[in-house]
């Protein structure tokens, strides 16, 4: 403590513009060098409750450290005003379970070579009724329990096409997902046969459509309620036993039912600090965010004093290293067993170099400026199976839509070879699953805002 004050005054005494005293609490941890620091860390936390942090551990070190944390978080939360550490534990989280699912992943396609290498002949061979050879290129994908699969997959692709798109990917998890969206796109198409997957795509895009109007509606609602509370007594000004003002910054993120929580949060923050943070974000939605992970913060602070949400960063950051070594292992696994395992005429009859007959069934829905259609969809579908299709369908009408739909069908999967259609419907698709969050969201804060009203009256 002396050679703290031979040095001067410490950097928390210099930052407030007072005499560093001999006993002053500050001086071990932030010394003259470190005057950033402190300003940073003033500028979120209130001196004392720094000071009352500091006194609640006995150990010089966890004082130490506790300093550590509160200058790193100071830090982060000046870099990501809206989220703050919240956002680096979000993101590990999110890590680990990509993480987690690539594990489960890696073992299932391990267990899959583990069963290939046990079992011997595959489905695709049997059904073509040949034997299968060591260098099969269709085994690892359709093992003898896919019969089903692949005599579907049959009916609709070629087999020389198939082959085509699997070597035409050198990952073999890619190889995987794309024969799970062929299997999944020759179900649509049996069940569909006019349209396929493209039936699935518009109802989703209007399904899409619809959400957007409903969420647009909803905000509407929900500004409205949120006008409405901020005229009413907030939890922040009831805390500071002052009078709520029409402007008050605070009031639409501390309502009166959350006295408890602006009470941890102001121990922790400065009240100038909080709404200086508010100011700096101009997006109500994004300022909702903050003050959530605000008071995530100061109840984790609140629970571990020492390393606040540090602690949890650190954890998560350790769970991904063991999750990381466990992928590392289970990788090396697959690779042994993928090792062991590897062991005038009609654009459709110009293209077969036939002569086009009379009553040919592609010819009305083919003609010769379609050659590079018919070529298209020919490399991915059988043409005895778009004969057999067509001739499924009585009106020509829908037989024009099932074309079209096979040309749309054969552009996108040479497009994305990997997932074809499929991948559009599953972008579709997480966009709904969004926009519904969205509006599970906007509507329970909506709720909220009815249930205040009602109060107030």
């Amino acid at each position: 403590m002396n050679d703290a004050g031979a040095r001067g005054t410490c950097a928390a005494c210099k930052y407030q513009r007072k005499r560093c005293q001999e006993n002053c609490p500050l001086a071990p941890f932030f010394p003259s060098n470190k005057f950033e620091d402190f300003k940073n860390v003033s500028r979120l936390y209130k001196v004392s409750t720094i000071i009352e942090m500091l006194n609640s551990v006995a150990d010089n070190e966890k004082k130490a450290k506790m300093v550590e944390t509160l200058i790193l978080e100071a830090k982060i939360r000046f870099e990501n005003p809206v989220y703050g550490s919240i956002a680096i534990q979000n993101k590990l989280m999110l890590q680990i379970e990509e993480t987690m699912k690539e594990i489960d992943l890696v073992k299932k396609t391990t267990d899959y070579f583990k069963e290939l290498h046990a079992k011997g002949k595959c489905a695709a061979f049997k059904y073509q009724r040949k034997r299968c050879q060591e260098n099969c290129p269709l085994a690892p994908f359709f093992p003898s329990n896919k019969f089903e699969d692949f005599k579907n997959v049959s009916r609709l692709y070629k087999v020389s096409t198939i082959i085509e798109m699997l070597n035409s990917v050198a990952d073999n998890e890619k190889k995987a997902k794309m024969v799970e969206t062929l299997i999944l796109e020759a179900k649509i198409r049996s069940e569909n046969p006019v349209y396929g997957s493209i039936a699935i795509q518009n109802k989703l895009k209007l399904q899409i459509e619809e959400t957007m109007k409903e969420i647009d509606l909803v905000k509407k609602t929900t500004d409205y309620f949120k006008e409405l509370r901020a005229r009413g007594k907030c939890a922040a000004c009831k805390y500071q036993r002052k009078r709520c003002q029409e402007n008050c910054p605070l009031a639409p993120f501390f309502p009166s039912n959350k006295f408890e929580d602006f009470k941890n949060v102001s121990r922790l923050y400065k009240v100038s600090t909080i709404i200086e943070m508010l100011n700096s974000v101009a997006d109500t939605e994004k300022k909702e965010k903050m003050v959530e992970t605000l008071i995530l913060e100061a109840k984790i602070r609140s629970e571990n004093p020492v390393y606040g949400s540090i602690a949890i960063q650190n954890k998560l950051k350790l769970q991904i290293e063991e999750t990381m070594k466990e992928i590392d292992l289970v990788k090396k696994t697959t690779d042994y067993f993928k090792e062991l395992r590897a062991r005038g005429k009609c654009a459709a009859c110009k293209y077969q170099r036939k002569r086009c007959q009379e009553n040919c069934p592609l010819a009305p829905f083919f003609p010769s400026n379609k050659f590079e259609d018919f070529k298209n969809v020919s490399r991915l579908y059988k043409v005895s199976t778009i004969i057999e299709m067509l001739n499924s369908v009585a009106n020509n009408e829908k037989k024009e839509k099932m074309v079209e739909t096979l040309i749309l069908e054969a552009k996108i999967r040479s497009e994305n070879p990997l997932y074809g259609s499929i991948a559009i419907q599953n972008k579709l698709k997480l966009q709904i699953e969004e926009t519904m969050k969205e509006i599970d969201l906007v509507k329970k804060t909506t709720d909220y805002f009815k249930e205040l009203r009602k109060r107030a009256f």
